[in-house]
């Protein structure tokens, strides 16, 4: 199957990681799912590398601060921690907007 280029995991990878940053999720949500799916964690880290420069995790915390508007600042500290960022970056994010 990876002969005929039917199981290709790098560009699984790298699809996989694009959609999940797209979505708002943070780096370590999308290396626990990626690892929960078998994937190696040097893949996982290459295709990581690979999100473009428009989604860093500072910018997709502040994609989600603008989404939340109305949201409490307790409530979406935890949204954005579910959602697999960090919290230094979190705080770092907040304390420019806010």
């Amino acid at each position: 199957m990876k002969e005929l280029g039917y199981v290709d995991d790098e560009a699984y990878s790298r699809r996989r990681v694009q959609i999940l940053a797209e979505k708002g999720y943070g780096n370590l949500y999308i290396k626990y799912y990626l690892a929960r799916i078998g994937l190696p964690e040097d893949l996982i880290d290459m295709a990581i590398k690979t999100i473009p420069e428009g989604l860093t995790e500072e910018e997709r915390i502040e994609m989600i601060i603008k989404k939340k508007q109305g949201m409490k600042k307790e409530r979406l500290l935890r949204h954005l921690s579910y959602k697999g960022f960090p919290f230094e970056t979190i705080m770092k994010v907040f304390n420019e907007e806010m």
